[in-house]
Parts: C-alpha cells; sequence; structure tokens
C-alpha cells in the first residue's frame, strides 16, 4: 500500500540524491534524480512546486551553460515544446497565434514531432525547427547559440513537468520575455524560475500559482484555450446507434479511486434508462473496468473505445457529455460546449473546485453542469436521456464559451506584448481542499 509517508520518504531520497551528485560534480546523475522526483511529484500532487530543487536547476545551468544575453528584434517568436504531439497540450493552438501574426518562429524541441504539427511548421515559410539530444550536454549550448543568433524578443514555453534539459537552457538566457504554459496547472511541476510570466487558463491554476507555488499574482496572465478540430473521419461505434448515446473521454486512471464511484454511477443510469448506451474513450488500461462490465452485465450498454484520434467527429455523434470523477477532462469539456453538447458531471464537494467545469468554461456558477450529490447526479442525467429539451438548455449554458482561435491570437499578442496581468478577484471564490487533493492521489492506486 502506498502511503504519504511513503511518497516522502521517496522525494526526499531523491533530493539527496540529487544533491549529493551535484556536490561531487556529477552532473548527469544529479539530473537523473531531478527528473524521479519532478515525476514523482507530479503523480501524487503532496506539494506543486519546490524552490530548493528550482536552485539547483539554477546552479547545475549556471555550470553547464553560463548566463547569455539575447539582442532583441520584435517579430521574432521561440516557440519551445517539450511534446509536439498531435491534437494533445496546446502546441497546435500557439503557433497557429504566430503563424496568424506572420512572425518569424524558431521551433525547439527535444522530441519527435508528430506529422500534423511538422506539416503545419512545414507550411510556414518563416520557421525553423531545431531538435536537440537531452542526453548530451553539449548540446544546450548549441539550441543557447541558435536562440542568441535568432534574436527573439519573446519565448513560449510548452514544457513538460520534468524536461529537466529545457529548464537549463531556458534559466540561463536573459533580456528576453519568457512565457511559461501553465498546461499542468493541477499538478507538481518545475521551471518557474526560467520563466518572467506565467500564462493561466483558469482560477483554479491560477490559485495553485499563487498560493502553493508562490508565483507572485503580477507575473499570472489568463490565456483561455480552445481544442484542436482535426476532421479526422469518423471511426464508428461498435453498435448500430438507435438510442441516446452519452460519451465521456479521458486517461483511463482519472476514474479509479472513490470506491468506483464513476462506474456506479454509470451503472445506475444504464439500469434506469434502457434508452441510453454510454461509451468510455481514452488510453490507460481497459482490463478492470472490463471486469467491472462482465460483472453487471453491461456489456451490451456500455463499450470502451480505446485512444481516438476521431475525438471531434465522436462528439459529432453522442448526445450527452459526461464529465469524468475523481477528476474531470477539462479538454474534452471543451470539445462538448464547442459541440453544442449537454454536460452532465459528479463530484464530491471536497473535490469541487478542481472539477469545476464552470471554472473551465468560464461560466456563470449555475450548478447544472456539475452536481455534488449522487441523487441530483442521477435524477439530471435521467432528466437529459429522456428531455430533448433539457439537453437543449443545458447546451445553450455554454454557447460561445470557448475562445476561437481568432480571440486566442489576438488575446495572446495583446497579453505578451502589453502584459495584462490578473488580479486578486480571478482566485478569490478558489475552495481549495490540499488534504482532499493528496488523500484522492493516493486512493487512485486503488484498483477495481
Amino acid at each position: 500500500m502506498i502511503t504519504n509517508d511513503t511518497v516522502q520518504k521517496h522525494l526526499g531520497l531523491f533530493k539527496k540524491e540529487a544533491l549529493k551528485y551535484y556536490a561531487i560534480s556529477n552532473l548527469k546523475k544529479a539530473t537523473l534524480f531531478i527528473e524521479l522526483y519532478s515525476r514523482l511529484a507530479y503523480n501524487y500532487n503532496f506539494l506543486y512546486s519546490d524552490d530548493q530543487i528550482e536552485r539547483l536547476i539554477s546552479l547545475i545551468s549556471s555550470d553547464v551553460i553560463g548566463f547569455h544575453s539575447v539582442n532583441k528584434q520584435q517579430g521574432k517568436i521561440v516557440f519551445y515544446d517539450s511534446f509536439a504531439i498531435d491534437n494533445r497540450g496546446l502546441t497546435q493552438q500557439y503557433l497557429r497565434a504566430i503563424f496568424s501574426w506572420g512572425y518569424d518562429l524558431l521551433f525547439i524541441t527535444n522530441n519527435t514531432i508528430c506529422p500534423d504539427i511538422l506539416n503545419e511548421l512545414m507550411a510556414y515559410g518563416k520557421t525553423k525547427i531545431i531538435s536537440y539530444d537531452k542526453a548530451n550536454f553539449k548540446d544546450y549550448l548549441l539550441v543557447i547559440s541558435e536562440i542568441v543568433a535568432f534574436e527573439p524578443d519573446k519565448a513560449l514555453l510548452h514544457f513538460s513537468p520534468w524536461d529537466i534539459s529545457a529548464f537549463y537552457i531556458w534559466n540561463s538566457l536573459k533580456n528576453i520575455d519568457r512565457f511559461l504554459i501553465n498546461l499542468t496547472d493541477h499538478a507538481f511541476w518545475l521551471g518557474k524560475n526560467c520563466a518572467d510570466y506565467i500564462l493561466e487558463f483558469r482560477g483554479y491554476g491560477a490559485f495553485i500559482s499563487v498560493k502553493e507555488r508562490n508565483i507572485p499574482i503580477t507575473k499570472l496572465i489568463f490565456q483561455p484555450y480552445y481544442p484542436i478540430n482535426n476532421n479526422k473521419n469518423f471511426q464508428g461505434f461498435p453498435f448500430v446507434k438507435d438510442t441516446i448515446v452519452a460519451f465521456a473521454g479521458s486517461n483511463l486512471y482519472k476514474i479509479s479511486g472513490r470506491n468506483n464511484t464513476f462506474l456506479r454511477l454509470i451503472k445506475e443510469v444504464l439500469i434506469q434508462n434502457k434508452n441510453l448506451k454510454f461509451v468510455l474513450a481514452g488510453p490507460g488500461d481497459q482490463e478492470l473496468i472490463k471486469k467491472y462490465i462482465n460483472k453487471f452485465k453491461l456489456n451490451d450498454r456500455f463499450f470502451l473505445l480505446g485512444n481516438r484520434t476521431d475525438i471531434s467527429a465522436v462528439f459529432d455523434n453522442i448526445d450527452i457529455y459526461v464529465n469524468t470523477y475523481p477528476m474531470i477532462g477539462g479538454l474534452m469539456s471543451q470539445y462538448a460546449a464547442i459541440k453544442n453538447k449537454p454536460i452532465i458531471g459528479y463530484t464530491s464537494l471536497d473535490l469541487l473546485c478542481y472539477n469545476d467545469v464552470e471554472d473551465m468554461l468560464h461560466i456563470t456558477q449555475n450548478k447544472i453542469l456539475v452536481k455534488t450529490t449522487e441523487s441530483e447526479f442521477i435524477e439530471y442525467f435521467n432528466k437529459l436521456v429522456n428531455d430533448p429539451t433539457a439537453r437543449y438548455s443545458n447546451a445553450k449554458l455554454t454557447n460561445n464559451c470557448i475562445i476561437s482561435p481568432d480571440s486566442f491570437s489576438e488575446k495572446l499578442h495583446d497579453n505578451i506584448y502589453n502584459i495584462i496581468t490578473i488580479d486578486n478577484n480571478f482566485i478569490s471564490k478558489i475552495d481549495f481542499k490540499k488534504n482532499s487533493i493528496i488523500d484522492l492521489y493516493l486512493d487512485m492506486e486503488i484498483r477495481i
């Protein structure tokens, strides 16, 4: 059984080893243990940043790279991307904004660039692409030389929480405005010391940045985003669509823990509505969910779709979107809103700020899209299944709540060139229950 003490003990061990290897100038070993620390901290959310590790990163950056100043030229942007994965993260949204400005672009990654992103980069006539080996410290200096020679005035940083090579590189650069895209705003990440400003997409993430990461609110900028419509052809469902179809999508770990509440609620609604089928899409271990489906004889009503690349088309073919619990699917909620689908979700009160779809979608709090009692969830879900008017009224609540690509581009340009920061009102209503979040991540280790 994994406990709080177990995780804390291992975090302490990894930090001790990182400091030890730094003290004897074994920087590769120190880097390895920093990465292990970050991965473990990300998985359990006992903390959201670590100033001691950030200082160690700064020290290693100074030792390996030193400090370099950039002569800035307006109209030149560098985009650093730890991912470069099609339809995941925010790579395409930010690149398309830069393309719309017509600015020169330096794209840097240490990952394989997926086909859609690569095609877009190659089609844009003002792009230079730099790939480097994160295991080779000498490559970091080559990346720095490329950045200095390019002379950008702004940098957009799309980090994974454990891309230690990126933190070394961006700690070393001065006289350039560095904007960190807070992609994993709910979890631990490193890199705050290599950014001048943080781009936040919702109140919850901004609250965590101020209260748990100790980032000054004067460094936070609100930048909502939109989902990518990939125009993939619909791959179909494993049944004939002759009933109402409800859909949920997420990495499958997001429904583990909390005594299988999500699966139990879906089972109950299926039992009460013979005219309903439920489909669940997303990567992860399906075996235990299949056992649950078999146990309750739901094989002809509850279907697993796996990881669908046609997710936009899937939304075109469903009637109701159901948010996952105990962890919400933020991007999936955006797809539902942009596709005008009704949204329903359940969360316990102690996890409401974490699962608040209305915060995610930036709409007025209405207590309709998310229910905090199981009975309310089941009652309203039943209504959505059987009442077309209820589905229509629900979908209207999220009309036009998702920023358009053009507005995203305009707002981002305004944000990074005029530095429009948030104020305390943006985070004042977040009711954060830290111990509940800690308990949740431990509980999610429990298997079905």
